[in-house]
């Protein structure tokens, strides 16, 4: 912890003697630990400006026990961190004068000068020294194991989050996240990452995140000025000065009108969707001229999208770095000597040295040594997997027992690991809908305006606002996209990447699955289990076995596995064919296999599930891939549907309660609609922090 920021310590002041020179004279005080001592002089803020603050920075670090300065050019002032008692006041003032009469002070390196120079810099900044160089990063080491690094820039949400992507790709770092407005807090494996380290990511981080954000914050929309301005007049417009009600009228008519054309559309069709419900809102509101309660539920609404924004990058950011983690130095094997090397210095061919805990650099070759591995995100095999001499290993795997020598094959940026996360991060790019929370709101809507309705008769519009308001979407949205996010991550672990969340939707829903031969399928089960009857259990649907081979061979796979529908003697054209029949019969089906090889029947399919017989064959147009033949795992994505399908059921229910508690209140207590606000934020909290909680456990 820094020592200014403990408010039990006071200053002893020390006055320079009394001079008749009309010279600036610096005031000095020594906080009573003796590490930090504040400087004040109206030289210090002509020698702090912009065409001397490097030399300036270069005259106060040339003291070897100076560890930070932080310098206000506006008031003339610095306050230096010295060594922990060391030197002694006297000694720091003495080595200050010989600071400043050095004819040419050494030039530290210095890491992103130019921000010195910047906006956000202009004032005040703080320079400290990291060991044989200077940075604006402050690293605060809270345990061998916990890092809180701060910088002023990290107070822009797009520079924050780019540091963070960067970070959490650093092998060692298991978690890190936004730490206040301007810092982060790093959590990683003991004396495995320290403070250089952390700098050597940190400060091309960075650079990178200011030139590729551009501004330091995005402006606002259009709809998020109204969404505002409405909150912040309506309380004026209902308490204070009800003619300023005529703004909010205004806003409310603006906020409502894309509600229009949809609500029109699902009109013509005979149907009552939210945009009617919301219309509705917009016109009682207007006409009770009653704009407060309406204002701040506007704005609820804009707010938890934000929220679950921010927990879909957090998730992303998650899964993602499990394929982009490197070490950031490697150890080398030159001619029996051990030597340490950067990664990003090591062309292919290098043989690299790899011992327990250590992450794998690079896609290579085992040289020497036995080992085992975990890497089932990358080739889909459970538990640990035995490494010899020949076996391949992959970048972003994690040696669990012993110690190999193995040559480097690939380069960054080429690797199996940054090829699956390339199709990973397609979930995260596309906009999401949410079809069952929409589906679950909707069926709400005509019950609801028929109670405003018959509110309207007994207690007015005040009342018919407040029945009406409740909100029954956003929270099942949070529950199904926050349990689409889970499940990805947790079929991800086993080898399962998905890049279409609908598609489990699709795969749970579907009426008949089809298999072929394409793939050497496999399949371990309890106690003599047959595949079949284990996934139907959860649920009955078509098992189809299609296969290329004869009579015998298709009837002992089929047999083998339980399959009671099979054929043998398929061609590519027949397996589209059995397909199409499906199909015209109602059917929805879902085709599992090699969808390279048998590309013509995986398009027919509603949904195709891409089989690897290895770690090739990952194609970007398919929206779920299977890093290996295991059946098992048609079974854990029939085991992770159902249960994100229960969840997303009872948040449904724990939404429905407090919200039909509002109508109830409205009608029976007469209550305001800031009880019906209440309540639907409520149950909107209790889903998100529920949901939350479930997703951040995830490891």
């Amino acid at each position: 912890m820094n020592i200014l920021s403990l408010g039990s310590i006071s200053p002893i002041r020390l006055n320079a003697t009394r001079q008749t020179s009309s010279r600036p004279k610096p005031n000095l005080s020594v906080h009573k630990r003796g590490s930090i001592l504040e400087l004040t002089s109206e030289l210090l803020a002509s020698a702090a400006r912009a065409a001397t603050r490097r030399e300036l920075l270069d005259r106060l670090f040339s003291i070897s026990a100076l560890q930070g300065a932080r310098v206000d050019s506006r008031r003339g002032s610095a306050l230096l961190d010295f060594k922990p008692n060391q030197p002694t006041v006297a000694e720091s003032l003495e080595a200050l004068t010989v600071a400043m009469r050095l004819h040419q002070p050494d030039r530290l390196p210095f890491p992103n000068e130019h921000f010195l120079f910047s906006v956000a810099f202009d004032g005040v900044f703080e320079v400290r020294r990291a060991e044989r160089k200077l940075t604006l990063w402050q690293i605060d080491e809270l345990s061998p194991e916990r890092f809180v690094a701060m910088h002023p820039l990290l107070r822009c949400d797009g520079i924050r989050e780019h540091v963070l992507d960067d970070l959490s790709c650093l092998a060692g770092i298991s978690h890190c996240f936004a730490h206040g407005a301007g810092g982060l807090e790093i959590s990683c494996q003991a004396h495995r990452v320290n403070d250089a380290i952390l700098l050597d990511i940190l400060e091309p981080a960075i650079a990178d995140a200011v030139s590729l954000a551009g501004r330091t914050k995005a402006p606002l929309s259009p709809r998020s000025i109204a969404v505002t301005a409405n909150l912040a007049l309506a309380p004026i417009a209902d308490f204070l000065f009800p003619p300023l009600g005529v703004a909010n009228a205004l806003l409310v008519v603006i906020l409502s009108s894309r509600h229009l054309l949809p609500a029109y559309r699902a009109l013509a069709n005979r149907r009552l969707t939210l945009d009617t419900l919301y219309i509705s809102i917009g016109v009682v509101t207007v006409l009770s001229y009653n704009f407060f309660g309406m204002a701040l539920m506007i704005w609820l609404l804009e707010v938890w999208p934000w929220l679950l924004k921010r927990l879909r990058r957090e998730t992303e950011r998650k899964l993602l770095a499990r394929y982009r983690r490197r070490p950031r130095k490697v150890w080398l094997d030159r001619d029996g000597t051990t030597i340490e090397a950067g990664l990003h210095e090591l062309p292919s061919g290098q043989t690299v040295i790899l011992r327990e805990g250590d992450t794998v650099p690079a896609d290579g070759t085992v040289l020497d040594g036995i080992a085992e591995t975990r890497e089932s995100w990358l080739t889909g095999a459970l538990g640990l997997v035995r490494k010899e001499p020949g076996d391949k290993l992959y970048a972003a795997s994690l040696v669990a027992q012993g110690e190999v020598n193995f040559r480097i094959d690939s380069v960054p940026g080429d690797t199996v690991a940054d090829r699956l996360a390339a199709y990973c991060k397609q979930a995260f790019d596309q906009p999401r809908k949410y079809p069952s929370a929409e589906r679950f709101a909707d069926s709400f809507v005509l019950p609801t305006l028929v109670i405003g309705v018959a509110a309207l008769g007994s207690g007015g519009l005040l009342m018919t606002q407040a029945v009406i308001r409740p909100d029954y979407v956003t929270g099942p949205a949070i529950a199904e996209e926050v349990g689409a996010l889970t499940t990805m991550i947790q079929a991800a672990e086993a080898g399962i990447l998905i890049s279409n969340p609908s598609a489990l939707e699709a795969l749970t829903d579907a009426d008949c699955w089809v298999f072929d031969d394409s793939v050497r399928w496999r399949f371990e089960g309890a106690r003599g289990e047959r595949f079949v009857e284990t996934v139907n259990v959860r649920g009955r649907r078509d098992m189809v076995y299609l296969s290329s081979a004869g009579r015998g061979d298709t009837t002992r796979i089929a047999d083998k596995f339980g399959f009671s529908w099979f054929r043998d003697g398929c061609t590519t054209n027949a397996k589209k064919d059995f397909i199409a029949q499906r199909q015209y019969e109602g059917q929805s089906v879902v085709y599992f296999g090699n969808c390279i090889r048998e590309a013509e029947a995986a398009e027919k399919a509603d949904l195709a599930v891409n089989v690897c017989a290895g770690v090739s064959g990952v194609q970007a147009n398919v929206p779920m891939i299977f890093l290996n033949p295991d059946l098992a795992k048609c079974r854990l994505l029939v085991s992770l549907s159902v249960a994100r399908m229960s969840g997303l059921r009872s948040t449904q229910a724990t939404v429905a309660v407090p919200n039909i508690a509002a109508m109830v209140a409205a009608i029976y207590l007469n209550t305001p609609v800031l009880t019906s606000v209440l309540l639907t934020t409520l149950g909107a909290a209790v889903s998100y922090h529920r949901w939350a909680r479930i997703l951040r456990s995830l490891e």
